[in-house]
C-alpha cells in the first residue's frame, strides 16, 4: 500500500529522543513526504508483525543510527492531509513515545533524513516543525518529560 492516497490508514511511530548528558532533543529534516523539509521528530511506519516499540527502536537506528531506552508513550493522533478534490491524500495514526539516548549520541542521518542534529528546546522555536510536532515538544515540557 503506497503511502498518498492510502485505502485505509496507516500506523506510523515517533521518538522524542533526550539526550543523556544535557536534555537536548534529536530533531531531523525530513527528506521525504509527507512534510518534506520540515523539521520533525525520529520516525516512520509500522511493519506488519512488528511492535510498536520494535517499530521506534528500529526507526530511530535506521534513521540515525542510534539506539535508545523508551521511557513511555508520549501521545497518540490523527494526521489527515486532504488534497483540493478533497481526497485523502494522507491518514497517519501515530503514536510517540518519549525515550532517552544510548551510547554513542552523534546521530548519522540516513537516505529519508536531510539532516540529524541535538537541540537545546530554546532553540527549537526557530525551527519549520511539522504541525504537529511543535504542539507535543511544549506538553511534554509543560508535564516535565523533557
Amino acid at each position: 500500500m503506497g503511502k498518498s492516497y492510502p485505502q485505509q490508514p496507516l500506523v506510523g511511530v515517533g521518538v522524542v529522543i533526550k539526550h543523556p548528558h544535557d536534555g537536548r532533543i534529536l530533531m531531523v529534516k525530513r527528506d521525504s513526504e509527507p512534510y518534506r523539509g520540515y523539521w520533525s521528530i525520529p520516525g516512520g511506519g509500522l511493519k506488519l508483525g512488528e511492535t510498536l516499540e520494535e517499530c521506534a527502536h528500529r526507526e530511530v537506528q535506521e534513521e540515525c543510527g542510534l539506539k535508545i531506552s523508551i521511557e513511555g508513550l508520549a501521545t497518540v493522533f490523527d494526521s489527515i492531509e486532504f488534497d483540493q478534490q478533497n481526497k485523502v491524500r494522507y491518514h497517519y495514526v501515530l503514536v510517540d513515545f518519549v525515550a532517552t539516548c544510548l551510547g554513542k549520541s552523534e546521530p548519522l542521518p540516513a537516505s529519508d533524513v536531510a539532516a540529524a542534529c541535538w537541540l537545546d528546546i530554546a532553540e527549537l522555536s526557530s525551527l519549520t516543525m511539522t504541525p504537529k510536532t511543535r504542539e507535543i515538544l511544549q506538553q511534554l515540557r509543560q508535564a516535565g518529560k523533557i
